[in-house]
């Protein structure tokens, strides 16, 4: 039987609540927050949404230990970690935000060397049928 561990679907679990949370979130925002956000309301409910059905998805294959379930987490973490790292570059605007920008990287980075050292685990142990 396919493995499926069990911290990847508990930072699952934590991803899909973060995001209907985030998505519970846009749909509350007062009109003149709003204004002041770098993304609009409805930028913020559409991503909010879309990652928060991806990562149900793979939750969901991942508890009915569908074949290649495992992989699929991972790299869909892997472009969320990326895309995180990508919005953050592109929408800071504050001094103290840019700021910290560089440790914020770094803690991506290595995060996303988190997750390609579990993709690789993860290879290893398939093929050698464990």
């Amino acid at each position: 039987m396919h493995r499926r561990p069990r911290w990847l679907l508990f930072v699952l679990f934590l991803l899909v609540v973060y995001h209907v949370g985030a998505v519970i979130r846009a749909l509350q925002l007062p009109t003149d927050t709003a204004e002041q956000l770098s993304l609009s309301p409805s930028l913020l409910l559409m991503t909010g949404v879309t990652w928060a059905l991806l990562f149900g998805w793979v939750t969901i294959g991942l508890v009915r230990r569908k074949r290649g379930s495992v992989k699929r987490a991972l790299m869909l973490i892997a472009v969320f970690i990326i895309y995180s790292a990508l919005r953050l570059v592109v929408f800071t605007q504050s001094v103290y935000d840019r700021q910290r920008l560089p440790f914020l990287l770094m803690i991506f980075l290595l995060l996303l060397i988190g997750v390609v050292l579990a993709l690789i685990r993860n290879q290893d142990i398939q093929n050698n049928g464990e």
